[in-house]
């Protein structure tokens, strides 16, 4: 596990110097917000997912962390949503590094989860 999160980080370092060389500064926000919005979305999802357990699990109240759990989850679309269409408006290769972001993000995600079940 630990080399997979060794392995992320230089992907991530990796992605993000491609991005400002070949896009320069705009290459490097699309990229910035590609990837902090994309793992807002996983986090978001993930903390959602582990509230529905904890509720199913336990009766008792909510606690601050679930409905934080909950708000991100109905957010996280917008978020992502708001990133795309500045990425887009700013044009150049701003869009370009959003995506490469998003799909790096998912891709980190997709090696966690069969690392993770291996």
């Amino acid at each position: 596990m630990k080399a997979l999160f060794i392995a992320i980080g230089i992907s991530v370092v990796v992605a993000v110097v491609l991005s400002y060389v070949f896009g320069g500064t705009k290459g490097l926000l699309g990229m910035g917000m590609g990837l902090g919005s994309t793992a807002f979305n996983i986090g978001a999802f993930r903390l959602a997912l582990y509230v529905v357990g904890k509720t199913v699990e336990q009766t008792k109240q909510l606690d601050a962390a679930a409905i934080f759990g909950v708000t991100a989850l109905f957010i996280k679309l917008p978020i992502w949503c708001v990133c795309a269409m500045i990425a887009e408006r700013m044009g150049g290769a701003v869009l370009n590094g959003f995506l490469a972001g998003l799909g790096l993000v998912y891709c980190a995600a997709v090696g966690w989860v069969i690392v993770k079940n291996c």
